[in-house]
């Protein structure tokens, strides 16, 4: 399935470039929205992984609180 997705994305990629070869307006807006790179549309990709990474950190957190609990019950 990976390599579907990347066929189909430089499918994308290809075509993209082509119509932005003989449209500079299109280009532009392009790039505007892009931030200038395609390598933003990663960026964004990685976007939610940050936010999993979040919840990793906040479920860290609750393993702390979980722990403070049993040592004040022990006592």
């Amino acid at each position: 399935e990976d390599a579907e997705v990347k066929d189909l994305m430089a499918q994308v990629y290809d075509a993209k470039e082509t119509a932005c070869a003989q449209d500079e307006q299109l280009r532009n807006f392009l790039d505007q929205l892009e931030g200038g790179s395609g390598e933003t549309d990663v960026t964004a990709e990685t976007v939610p992984s940050t936010e999993t990474g979040s919840g990793e950190t906040d479920s860290a957190e609750t393993e702390s609180d979980t722990v403070t609990e049993t040592e004040s019950a022990q006592e």
